[in-house]
Order: C-alpha cells, then sequence, then structure tokens
C-alpha cells in the first residue's frame, strides 16, 4: 500500500512538473511573441560588393529599356545584401517622384529622397522592392523571391547605410519656405558682370546667362547653352539641389568661377545663400529677371 501510493505521488509529480515546464515555455513564446515589432534585430556587416558585379550592374542599368536613354547617371550607391541570387542595391536612377516620400511594404517603411531607389538585379533584371517581395507574372515564374526575413534585412542595411542616414535630414531644394530665412530679393544682372561671366565661362552669345542672384560679390548662375538631358545632383550644406541638365550651378566671383559645393566649403556662400539660391532655382526656373 505505502509503495503504491509513493509511485502514486512520484507519477503526480512528475505530470505536474511536466504541465509547469509546458506552460512556463509557453509563456515565454507569448512574451516572445509580443515583443515590441519595432524591436531591431542585429545584421553583420556585409562584405562589399565586387567590382566586377558592381560593373555588370551598372553597364546593365545603363541599357535598361524603361529609363529614358538620355540619362547617363546610373551608378550603384550602396550595397544591401544578396538573397536568393538577387542583388539588392540603392542605384541613382532619374527620378519618378521628386522630393521625399516613403514606401511602405507589408508595414515596413523605407523613407527615400531622390535620385536613390532600391532595386534587386539579376540577370540584367532589375524590379523595384514591393515588386520583388509582391511579386509579378514576368519575374520568378509570377511568385515572389524575397521572404519577410530578407526584407526586414535589407530595411536594416538601408536604413543604416551611409546613403540614407546622409539624407536623413536633407531639405530637398523645391521644399524651401521664406519664411524660414531671409530672402534676399535681387534686381537683374547688370550687363558689364554679364559680360565679362561670358568671358570668363566661354558662354556665347545667343545662349542665356541664367542668374539666381549675387552674395557678397559672388554671382550664382547656369549657362544655358546645350547640355545633356541627365539632371545634376548635389548636396550643399544639407539642401539638395537639381538641375535637369548637365550644365549646373556655378559661381562667379573677381574673375573666379567656383562649383556650389567649392564655393561652400571656402566660405564664399553661407546657409542663408544657399536657401536663397535654392528658392530661386525652385521657383525662377528661368532665372531671376
Amino acid at each position: 500500500m505505502n509503495q503504491r501510493f509513493i509511485v502514486f505521488v512520484s507519477a503526480f509529480l512528475l505530470l505536474a512538473g511536466l504541465f509547469f515546464f509546458s506552460c512556463a515555455e509557453k509563456e515565454e513564446q507569448l512574451n516572445q511573441a509580443e515583443e515590441p515589432d519595432g524591436k531591431e534585430k542585429s545584421y553583420p556587416p556585409l562584405e562589399p560588393l565586387c567590382e566586377e558585379i558592381k560593373k555588370q550592374i551598372e553597364e546593365d542599368f545603363a541599357k535598361y529599356p524603361i529609363w529614358d536613354q538620355r540619362i547617363k547617371i546610373r551608378r550603384v550607391e550602396e550595397y544591401l545584401g544578396t538573397y536568393n541570387d538577387w542583388v539588392a542595391i540603392i542605384i541613382n536612377e532619374k527620378p519618378f517622384r521628386y522630393g521625399k516620400f516613403t514606401d511602405t511594404i507589408d508595414g515596413i517603411p523605407f523613407h527615400f529622397i531622390h535620385p536613390g531607389y532600391i532595386r534587386l538585379w539579376k540577370d540584367g533584371m532589375f524590379p523595384d522592392l514591393k515588386t520583388a517581395y509582391n511579386g509579378h507574372s514576368s519575374l520568378n515564374n509570377g511568385n515572389n523571391f524575397l521572404t519577410k526575413d530578407d526584407l526586414e534585412s535589407i530595411a536594416y542595411y538601408y536604413q543604416n547605410s551611409d546613403y540614407a542616414k546622409t539624407r536623413e535630414d536633407v531639405i530637398y531644394y523645391r521644399d524651401i519656405d521664406p519664411a524660414n530665412f531671409n530672402l534676399i530679393i535681387f534686381e537683374p544682372l547688370c550687363e558689364e558682370t554679364e559680360s565679362q561671366i561670358r568671358v570668363d565661362f566661354s558662354i556665347l552669345s545667343n545662349y542665356p546667362v541664367i542668374y539666381y542672384g549675387s552674395y557678397n560679390n559672388a554671382v550664382v548662375f547656369i549657362d544655358g547653352g546645350l547640355g545633356w538631358d541627365v539632371g545634376i545632383y548635389e548636396v550643399v550644406g544639407g539642401i539638395l539641389f537639381f538641375t535637369p541638365t548637365s550644365n549646373e550651378l556655378n559661381i562667379w566671383k573677381e574673375g573666379q568661377l567656383y562649383a556650389l559645393p567649392a564655393a561652400y566649403d571656402l566660405g564664399l556662400l553661407t546657409i542663408n545663400d544657399l536657401m536663397n539660391i535654392a528658392y530661386y532655382l525652385g521657383n525662377y526656373i528661368g532665372g531671376i529677371k
């Protein structure tokens, strides 16, 4: 009788222990599942994309039929990992949306500011991230080829990339609000100064000097002559400037010519000057008349 009782108690304690362990395990799993979605996973650093593959991507992208073939500036800005043999990259391309915008894919936000955009590359094909994740009839037999884990990995590398970080607080030149800086009102460029700029910069008389203001005798202009339709993008002083052709913003002062970044770095232009230039560039396409 005592022996049966001991066996019964032992069995009861064993079952109770198993039940307790099972409940604890379920509770731990539940707690893990209830962890905030925003908790960032950790990913190892990526090895650099080999130059041979990078060159092939840029060559393929340069002849990709969807884009305007006049656009010559096509380059890989950042490598974001390889998934199922598809290479994820930030590619510099002609913008289809201007300024800052956000694409949300399966609850994961991707914040962009042109001209950078995430695409996948394999065998000359360049689907965008949303198409790669959701699938398309022309790719992979209509099946998607990125998992949610892949998407989270790409998001991590993108958000921690130098490209994204340097553009996080960038102001798009068309978003400049004159209420936030000292707007300078300019008279048209005088004929004497314009003539000297034409001589120094070799601008033909039948092409305009497109004027965007003078700042402490530093004249900002664009050569209105023929230029490639490639678009020039540059971030200066936290402002993203864009000119629609290869004729970029130039600064002329006392017979010397400077590019916009160099003029700012040398102290020829202040941040208030840059905001004025951005404002006039965005609102006076043909310059200040």
